[in-house]
């Protein structure tokens, strides 16, 4: 009940529920992991987060579905293994599915990094694209950058060869990425930050346009 200055009242009623959350470990079957990464997406449609997930300690990166109930199961793919960089979900072609962006240094056999593209066909089906990607042993992320409705990449880290960059790679709409900075270095013996990658892009100026918010740290060393 309320009453203003002149005495008069007025009164309402609504049902107010509270609640004890509780949480409790769930069984799960991923597997621990060291210097990795993991994104949840969800990459088949039905409504629950599935888990992509990569690091030391794996024989490959592994996406999970989520079956409901606490139960995910292992898609029998092959997908590189990376440290130091990261798994990312993101819709680049726009055909209302999620894709995967796996992105570091490769743990498996094959190159030694990695930057590739997995375009998600359906029925829990991923396609390597040639994707024109060159690999980093550092940390990558999906935005829009220039408002043209399609996912770009910025990829930064360290290139195994005592330099360390920076590139954004343009979404063409055709399967290809096109780098339009390929000459960013990090400044002295620094680097973007390894963590906080997914918070680089920012509107600063609130054009509408996302730009860079460099951040700047001191070289981080893997194992």
């Amino acid at each position: 009940m309320v009453a203003d200055s002149d005495g008069a009242t007025a009164s309402t009623s609504f049902p107010l529920t509270l609640r004890n959350e509780m949480f409790r470990l769930i069984p799960t079957p991923f597997g621990g992991v060291r210097s990795g990464s993991m994104a949840w997406g969800d990459f088949d449609n039905d409504g629950d987060l599935d888990l992509a997930l990569a690091g030391q300690g794996l024989n490959q990166a592994v996406i999970y579905r989520n079956d409901g109930g606490g139960q995910f199961v292992k898609l029998n793919l092959d997908l590189p293994n990376v440290d130091g960089g990261g798994v990312e979900w993101g819709d680049f072609d726009n055909d209302g599915d999620l894709d995967l962006l796996i992105h570091g240094r490769g743990q498996s056999t094959g190159a030694l990094l990695v930057a590739n593209i997995y375009r998600n066909t359906g029925g829990g089906n991923f396609e390597l694209l040639n994707a024109g990607l060159t690999g980093l042993y550092g940390p990558a992320a999906w935005a829009d950058y220039d408002n043209d409705g399609r996912l770009d990449i910025i990829s930064t880290g360290d290139t195994l060869n005592s330099s360390y960059r920076t590139v954004i790679y343009h979404n063409e709409g055709d399967g290809r990425f096109v780098a339009i900075s390929p000459s960013i270095d990090a400044v002295g013996n620094a680097q973007l930050s390894w963590s906080g990658i997914n918070n680089l892009w920012r509107d600063v100026d609130f054009d509408g346009n996302l730009l860079l918010d460099f951040v700047v740290s001191q070289r981080s060393t893997f194992p």
